[in-house]
């Protein structure tokens, strides 16, 4: 995989991508035209990898419970980050946040388009999931979600009307009022 040109400029290095477990690869081909293949990948640091990994494992054998690895993780990843000795050197790119990149042919020319938030709300994950799923509950009460049954945010959402209430909850405003930061390049 690689990096939309914006990002390796400021970012070189390499990073590891791992597939995880989400329903996007199922639900973006059914719900967005001319989508064909998803995939879910997360591209951590190998040191955070390395560090979920062996706590996973310790869990799975019985050695530890889940709330205490939860408890050891931060200790654990920095005693790995101490030891790694290029850990400042090598990094790889930092694309922060949650990102998309979509490659395909537009009038002829294979081209990527690729998104990224201009900024998150507080939290952490807890910030990034607790925040959408409360705004798409105050859409469903005002009448702007209006699908029913079991639905992928991308079969019922709005994305802009979603987006602009999203970026208020951020620590910091949008840059220059934008909700996403764009690339869009032409690939060769």
């Amino acid at each position: 995989m690689t990096f939309p040109k914006t990002y390796e400029n400021d970012c070189p290095g390499r990073v590891r991508f791992y597939h995880i477990g989400h329903p996007e690869p199922v639900t973006l081909p059914r719900f967005i035209e001319g989508v064909k293949h998803a995939c879910n990948l997360y591209g951590g640091e190998p040191e955070a990898l390395a560090t979920l990994r062996d706590l996973g494992q310790r869990v799975t054998k019985g050695e530890i419970t889940a709330f205490e690895a939860a408890e050891l993780y931060p200790t654990d990843l920095a005693r790995r980050l101490r030891e790694e000795t290029e850990w400042t050197a090598n990094r790889g790119p930092r694309l922060g946040g949650h990102c998309g990149f979509a490659d395909g042919l537009k009038a002829g020319k294979l081209v990527r388009y690729a998104y990224g938030f201009t900024g998150a709300p507080p939290g952490g994950m807890a910030g990034r999931s607790g925040v959408p799923l409360a705004i798409a509950v105050q859409m469903i009460l005002e009448g702007q979600i209006t699908g029913k049954g079991v639905l992928a945010p991308e079969a019922c959402i709005d994305p802009m009307p979603f987006f602009e209430r999203y970026s208020k909850y951020w620590t910091t405003p949008p840059e220059q009022g934008r909700i996403l930061s764009q690339v869009v390049e032409e690939l060769d």
